[in-house]
């Protein structure tokens, strides 16, 4: 079980240091949910058979609005014009089965198979009250060519959606066994309800020891992904697409330098077809117009706990890039970091106090290249500015890195255990920003991150 609620109102935007260079979005927002499973496991003399049921239940509520400054000397919440913009409320109910038989056939041969069945009841309504104005745009964008903004009428966007749909998938997998070799060979068949398609999905795997201390690795496969139930019911044309597809190839070498430190070497290949797209910031409707590929090289140099010391040092460097065949070409996906490095190292001073502490870099996220309009109403009483994205991704944000420590005290009293820390996220307080919103009102962008995070907590073990 779990409940989370946020909301921001005009008091805080008037908390801020200055009323004009912070966000003027207001909200109201409340999330609640629920998990419940039971899984039995039954032994058979044909093999193992694993089953699992579980009921999750999910209700979200939102409201969002603006604020926004009637006066240029700005002193309580009389001086702001406000208004709703945004209804979003949410109920889901699912229950689900997934059952798995495990059949070994010999020392060296086994076989797995198994169905997923889930079945979801949605009620789902988003209501845009009146006409919205964007300050965001891209030459793609629907708008009057003279203007400088985009208008979203609520008939581009409202949805009602109160359905049940169904998710059914079935799997064999056979695994095989030799002295120095394993491998397996598997395929996954799905069936979604929400747009009527059918995948097969084969995927394979193997590896071989070279010794004691070196071993190799390599696997493969087609993966599908539905789309997202957002997507899905905002808009009844979004029915009619296909699943995204992604074929996956992944090789890798471990080593043990020694007993107690193992070096490891992975690289991976990933081709992406199918993509959903959105095209047009006014409208709801999506197409599966994109596709993509990402490649990337995993190392890592772990030292399990010996001597009262542990450590471990990871590097990737990965490249990733999207095309949505809009005319624009391809550009960096979302998440495309292509340096993160990581050193993390830990102490035992004795059986109750440890200290550790990591250290993190990466390359900053990527985010649009752009140009700004000014007075885009041409009306001296009402000042707005507008973001023009001239190139998605087309340039990052500041890099990210920090310093995160953490201390330990466990005191053991007979059959349980009292352990509590303190654990300080970002210590240096370096502003880690992994989000740029435009303001409207200045035409300048208010960077978001965050900073030095203190936490001390406790907790029993038994």
């Amino acid at each position: 079980l779990s409940t989370e609620a946020f909301d921001r109102r005009i008091g805080n935007v008037l908390d801020a240091d200055d009323v004009f260079e912070t966000d003027q979005t207001l909200s109201d927002f409340s999330e609640d949910k629920a998990l419940f499973a039971v899984t039995s496991r039954n032994l058979p003399s044909s093999g193992i058979i694993e089953t699992s049921l579980y009921l999750r239940l999910m209700t979200r509520s939102g409201r969002s609005g603006r604020a926004e400054p009637s006066a240029l000397d700005v002193t309580s919440a009389a001086d702001f014009r406000t208004r709703d913009v945004r209804t979003v409320d949410n109920e889901e109910v699912e229950v689900g089965v997934r059952s798995a038989w495990t059949r070994i056939l010999s020392k060296a041969v086994s076989l797995r198979s198994g169905i997923d069945w889930t079945s979801t009841w949605f009620d789902s309504r988003f209501v845009l009250s009146g006409r919205d104005t964007l300050y965001i745009y891209d030459a793609d964008d629907r708008r009057d060519p003279e203007s400088h903004c985009l208008i979203v009428e609520p008939d581009d966007v409202n949805s009602n959606f109160d359905e049940n749909q169904n998710l059914f998938a079935g799997f064999s997998e056979l695994s095989l066994a030799a002295d120095r070799a394993s491998s397996n060979v598997g395929v996954r068949y799905e069936y979604s309800q929400f747009n009527g398609e059918s995948t097969w999905s084969p995927r394979a795997s193997a590896s071989l020891d070279l010794g004691s201390q070196t071993r190799l690795s390599l696997a493969g496969g087609l993966y599908y992904q539905t789309p997202r139930f957002r997507v899905i019911v905002a808009e009844p044309r979004n029915r009619d697409l296909h699943n995204e597809r992604a074929i996956h190839l992944v090789g890798g070498a471990t080593r043990y330098l020694r007993p107690d430190l193992k070096l490891t070497l992975e690289g991976y290949a990933k081709r992406f077809d199918d993509l959903i797209v959105r095209n047009d910031r006014t409208s709801s409707l999506r197409t599966n117009g994109g596709d993509g590929w990402t490649s990337g090289v995993d190392l890592s140099l772990i030292k399990r706990l010996t001597h009262r010391f542990y450590g471990q040092v990871n590097y990737s460097y990965s490249w990733s890039r999207r095309n949505d065949h809009d005319g624009e070409g391809d550009y960096p996906s979302d998440f495309n970091q292509p340096h993160v490095f990581n050193v993390l190292g830990g102490l035992e001073f004795n059986k109750e106090w440890t200290v550790s502490a990591k250290w993190k870099y990466a390359t900053g996220r990527p985010t649009d290249s752009f140009i700004v309009h000014a007075d885009v109403f041409q009306d001296p009483k009402y000042i707005r500015f507008s973001k023009q994205v001239t190139r998605d991704n087309g340039t990052r944000l500041s890099d990210y890195h920090t310093l995160n420590v953490r201390l330990d005290y466990r005191k053991q009293f007979g059959r349980f255990a009292l352990v509590s820390f303190l654990d300080i996220v970002n210590l240096y307080n370096h502003l880690n920003v992994n989000e740029a919103r435009f303001l409207p009102l200045t035409g300048k962008e208010d960077e978001r991150g965050f900073q030095i995070l203190p936490t001390i907590g406790s907790r029993i073990e038994f």
